[in-house]
């Protein structure tokens, strides 16, 4: 059970360490901040889409419709304005109604508005034309700025397919409701006819009866004719004096064909130039408006230009007054790589003499470097020999001042406090010392003494225990009892002697650890020795190189400062022309905005000429067209007078064959008496079938038009009902932050509370790992609860409350666990880990689009991950819980949990001996390394030594911590 004194120890670390103790604190409420932000933000956005502005404009001109009753009569309507009055309505977007097309294309551009919906200008035209049998179907524009934002875009597609769809109803409505309205009107037709057929019958039946009647008047028409016969004398000599008239006309016909040809030629002439000059207009007038839209994006072009070239002119300014600095530069660099080369030169020479090869090419051990590492071996030893001594005299001296001193420490200033602890520490180091026979154990206490003295910053005006002795001294000054006075003053002279004394003691130690660190830099430098030179060697070739390099550029300065100065003028001219062209811009754009009238005014003028001159050019082709006609009547009427006289003639003679014919009709009028009793019949017949066909249609049309315009548009009544409800955005998305949140929580917990123990204690792996996992576990808790009241305040309804709280805990749970896995086994990047693995979660665990609608490859992750089971779960509790989802979500998590416990315990302690191996490794390659760069100093080797050591000490006690 020693799992819970790690548990014990790391909270009585985090009660006792205020910086923690803030840091559990923000981590625990990092869930909070981070998923209940997110999700309280867009809970339920889709509420609100009635703050979304789109723009509507109407440029309908309206259609005419005829009567229902009175075909010949018009009246107009504005289908336009129906949608309109809709949209004013409806409330599912924030519609914003303007006269212009053009300003909501701007705010379309400029973002003002989301989507803009134009309701063109023959929108009812061709609603009415449509009625008439010319089915052309009206367009209405919806346009979106889907670049703004992704989501208003989808959210902007819907509403442009429900406002067809709702139009549409509409228009099925109207036309539905006419059409049946038509068949009522059939109906009365046929119930009309009926009528009319009784009536007709009744007219028959009276004509049955009057046929005798006409047999007299019959003989009256005989005697007419023989009248006629006498008139049509008369008619003959009209005839001639007609056909002379035509015969002068036709002679003229040739030269009015003529004239009307030459006549529509000019006008289709004249129609096409007029043509042309419109279309040149109308594009003079677009080119206009481009460049007026542009005059804005010109100003703060020129702007930006103007203040980019002053920067510029400043800049070579600038460059131009440092290139003498430059120069001189370049001349002092000349001369010292002249000197690098004779540096290295001499440096060759003095390597070359470190060491002496034997005929074998080893290595001689009494000459050179290896003689020197022997000698650095025997001081070393005599060092430490003369050291102990005075390390057991240094540590009884602070004892004694210590227990000799009755004064209360805790009176004096906080880094005084810390210098006398730093003396204690001090002590029992030096005790260690005296109790240690292993060299490598001793030499760790000693740099660990030589630590605290660094610290002390001894023998220097500003030592800690300088200033503990002045602190002291002054206090005996201000103090008024003779006895305390007298400890103080005491106390002030030994903190003064133990300063000089530790002062010689430092320097002591930093000759000792000089020589230990030059013996194993010796030993090592002289394997290494002849590389150095080859290295030297290949240095020197590259000063020579160098030299001659600058003293090219030296040679070429002189061309460069020509050429800033050039481009300072040209800089300076640039800049003060932009200045005088950026004045100009407001005389530009009112000019263009005089022009843009212009052109606007000349195009619709030009416009209208041009419709009425091609009205004048059609109306002359017609006439051009019906010339011949003319002619070709003109002609049939002069051949037509002189049929007409032989007519006459044929006339005279008809009437007397028409007298005859009388003659023969009235012999016809029994048979005409059989007719009429069988036309009687068929209209006895067709009255009774149109009563039945109109009492059929009455029967079938049981619904007035306007029901069945209505029944027509919405034939279908949806029931929409969901298996289980997700009503609003951010319940469908709570188990995707809310698995997100408690990821991120239990990551940020490993960047406080990491896996060492307090105090360095040792444990064995299994009740470590369990340990940590506990005191994870407790912060982990309050994060769940936390996140679970924040949805709850949102509006979250889950079907069990107190399983979601459970469930929640439960995943925070799991989350620790594997992500302790990581760290602990792999640290820093474990961390790193756990972030990838996060990212890939997010991609592949059917949070926000189902499984299918991604790449193959995150389908391929999804079985493998946590959030794909922690999100599958919540949703089951949230919305209705299907009990072999949950278990088997349940299920998989537990073991992944247990996996990853598991796999902690067995790995760590191999993971933590490589981490231990590398460390050491890296420590000894930079202090060789160190060693390399400074071996040429022969003189200063003993400094060299002491800083490589100093700097390889505190790296492994700093990789060990």
């Amino acid at each position: 059970m020693n799992f819970f004194k790690v548990l014990r120890d790391d909270i009585r670390n985090i009660i006792h360490n205020k910086f923690i103790m803030l840091a559990i604190i923000v981590m625990t409420a990092m869930p909070l901040v981070y998923g209940g932000l997110y999700l309280a933000a867009f809970w339920d956005p889709y509420s609100k889409t009635d703050t979304l502005p789109v723009a509507v404009v109407n440029l309908d001109k309206g259609g005419f419709v005829s009567d229902e009753n009175d075909s010949s009569i018009k009246s107009k309507v504005n289908y336009g304005d129906d949608v309109i009055e809709k949209l004013k309505n409806n409330h599912d977007l924030g519609w914003k109604f303007i006269k212009s097309e053009r300003e909501a294309n701007a705010g379309l551009k400029s973002g003002k508005y989301y989507a803009i919906v134009v309701v063109p200008n023959d929108f009812s035209k061709r609603l009415t034309d449509a009625e008439k049998g010319k089915l052309e179907k009206p367009k209405l524009i919806f346009t979106c700025n889907k670049k703004k934002n992704y989501i208003v875009g989808i959210i902007m597609d819907k509403a442009s397919t429900a406002l067809k769809d709702e139009i549409t109803e509409g228009i099925i409505q109207r036309s539905t409701g006419k059409t049946f309205d038509s068949l009522f009107t059939v109906r009365d037709g046929m119930e009309s006819a009926a009528d009319g057929t009784s009536q007709l019958r009744d007219g028959v039946s009276d004509l049955k009866d009057k046929v005798p009647t006409m047999t007299n008047g019959i003989n009256k028409l005989y005697d007419g004719s023989s009248t006629l016969s006498d008139k049509l004398d008369d008619a003959s000599d009209g005839a001639n004096k007609l056909h002379e008239s035509m015969g002068t006309l036709n002679s003229k016909m040739p030269d009015l064909q003529d004239g009307a040809n030459k006549l529509y030629d000019g006008s289709s002439t004249l129609t096409k130039k007029i043509g042309d000059a419109s279309d040149g207009s109308k594009t003079l007038r677009d080119g206009v408006l481009a460049l007026n839209d542009q005059i804005p994006d010109l100003t703060d072009g020129v702007n930006s230009l103007y203040d980019g070239s002053t920067v510029l002119k400043e800049g070579l300014e600038e460059v131009n007054d440092n290139m003498p600095d430059m120069v001189d530069g370049v001349e002092k660099l000349r001369d010292g790589s002249s000197d690098l080369e004779n540096g290295l030169q001499s440096a060759i020479d003095g390597a070359s003499k470190l060491y002496t090869e034997d005929a074998q090419g080893n290595v001689k051990q009494d000459s050179g470097l290896p003689a020197i590492k022997n000698g650095s071996d025997k001081l070393n030893a005599q060092i430490l020999n003369s050291l102990m001594p005075k390390l057991t005299e240094l540590s009884n001296g602070i004892d004694s001042s210590m227990d000799n001193s009755s004064f209360d420490v805790s009176k004096l200033p906080q880094q005084d406090g810390q210098a006398l602890s730093q003396l204690v520490s001090l002590s029992q180091e030096i005790k260690d010392i005296k109790n240690t026979d292993d060299k490598s154990q001793m030499n760790s206490k000693l740099s660990k003494v030589y630590s605290i003295l660094s610290n002390l910053n001894v023998g220097n005006s500003n030592s800690q225990l300088t200033k503990l002795a002045s602190d002291l001294n002054a206090m005996a000054a201000a103090s008024s009892d003779s006895q305390t006075k007298t400890q103080l003053q005491q106390m002030a002279a030994v903190m003064s002697n133990l300063d000089q004394q530790l002062a010689t003691l430092e320097q002591t130690l930093a000759l000792y650890q000089g020589t230990s660190s030059l013996s194993n830099a010796l030993g090592q430098a002289t394997g290494g020795i002849g590389t150095l030179v080859n290295g030297l060697n290949t240095l020197y070739d590259g000063s020579k190189k160098l030299h001659s390099g600058l003293n090219d550029l030296y040679n070429n300065t002189e061309d460069l400062q020509d050429g800033i100065d050039t481009l300072y003028d040209g800089s300076r001219n640039l800049n003060v022309g932009i200045d005088q062209f950026k004045d100009t811009i407001p005389e530009l754009s009112n000019g263009i905005d005089t022009l843009s009238g212009g052109a606007r005014d000349l195009s619709d003028g030009l416009f209208k000429i041009c419709q009425g001159s091609g009205t004048l050019t059609d109306k002359l082709k017609e006439l051009n067209d019906k010339i011949p006609d003319l002619v070709e009547g003109i002609q049939e009427l002069y051949d037509g007078s002189n049929d007409l006289s032989d007519g006459v003639l044929k006339l005279h003679d008809g009437s007397i064959t028409l007298r005859d014919g009388l003659k023969s009709l009235n012999d016809k009028m029994p048979d005409l008496s059989d007719g009429a009793n069988k036309l009687y019949e068929g209209v006895s017949q067709l009255n009774t079938s149109l009563k039945d066909g109109a009492s059929k249609l009455s029967d079938n049309l049981a619904a007035s038009g306007k029901d069945m315009g209505k029944f027509m548009s919405d034939p279908i009544n949806l029931r929409d009902k969901p298996l289980y409800n997700v009503s609003t955005y951010g319940e469908g998305l709570e188990p995707y932050f809310v698995s997100l949140a408690l990821w991120v929580g239990a990551l940020l917990l490993f960047f406080v509370v990491n896996d060492k123990t307090n105090k360095g204690r040792i444990f064995k792996i299994p009740n470590l790992v369990v340990g940590k996992y506990l005191v994870y576990c407790m912060v982990g808790i309050i994060q769940a609860v936390l996140i679970s009241i924040a949805v709850l305040k949102l509006g979250l309804k889950p079907s069990n409350i107190h399983m979601y709280f459970g469930y929640n805990i439960f995943l925070s749970f799991v989350f620790i666990a594997i992500i302790e896995c990581f760290v602990f086994l792999l640290e820093d990047a474990g961390r790193i880990g756990a972030i990838v693995l996060l990212l890939l979660q997010l991609t592949s665990c059917n949070g926000t689009f189902p499984t299918g609608l991604e790449p193959e490859f995150f389908d391929m992750l999804e079985p493998f991950l946590p959030f794909t089971y922690s999100i599958s779960a919540l949703r089951e509790i949230n919305s209705g819980i299907d009990k072999s989802v949950l278990i088997y979500d349940t299920v998989v998590l537990l073991s992944m949990t247990a996996g990853a416990l598991i796999l902690t315990m067995i790995l760590k302690p191999y993971a933590d001996k490589i981490k231990f191996s590398a460390s050491a490794q890296m420590v000894k390659m930079q202090s060789t390394e160190i060693v390399k760069n400074n071996i040429d100093k022969v003189d200063g080797a003993e400094e060299v030594a002491a800083q490589g050591l100093k700097i390889q000490m505190k790296m492994i006690i700093k990789k060990i911590k």
